[in-house]
């Protein structure tokens, strides 16, 4: 009965040292008080560095809203005297939907180029032709054509 007790506190004593030997693994001499403490201090400056880096990316997330992050392109033909789809529009949008809207109009006499300005999704000073409100459709859904 004697040797199992002792088989059982040797047991026992052996994992408390195994344990012990790798909390204070690489921290270092001292008594466990000093190491648990610069344990703490390391956990505290890492709490206060996470605090940081997160501000930082809320502030980033913030800014990228103002990003171009929508583009749409759609060629198409105004007109029936002109062969081909020569003609394009194009959005360029942020996450808002505000951006612009660029549209070139090609025919027999010549191209001409128009950009308007959109402000969540519709034009600000002239409103948009029915295919440069399909391509900010476009642009917002994703849908490529």
């Amino acid at each position: 009965m004697i040797v199992v007790w002792n088989l059982l506190l040797t047991f026992f004593v052996v994992v408390v040292t195994f344990k012990y030997r790798r909390l204070v693994k690489g921290n270092g001499r001292g008594n466990l008080i000093d190491i648990v403490g610069r344990l703490s201090d390391k956990a505290d400056r890492a709490e206060k560095r996470l605090a940081s880096l997160e501000l930082l990316t809320n502030s980033f997330a913030a800014e990228a809203k103002k990003y171009l992050q929508h583009v749409g392109l759609l060629r198409f033909n105004p007109f029936n005297e002109v062969g081909g789809e020569q003609s394009f529009a194009t959005a360029f949008l942020d996450k808002d939907n505000n951006g612009l809207v660029i549209s070139n109009l090609h025919g027999r006499g010549g191209s001409r180029l128009y950009a308007k300005l959109v402000k969540n999704g519709s034009g600000v000073d002239y409103d948009l032709s029915a295919e440069e409100k399909t391509v900010a459709e476009m642009a917002k859904s994703g849908v490529k054509k």
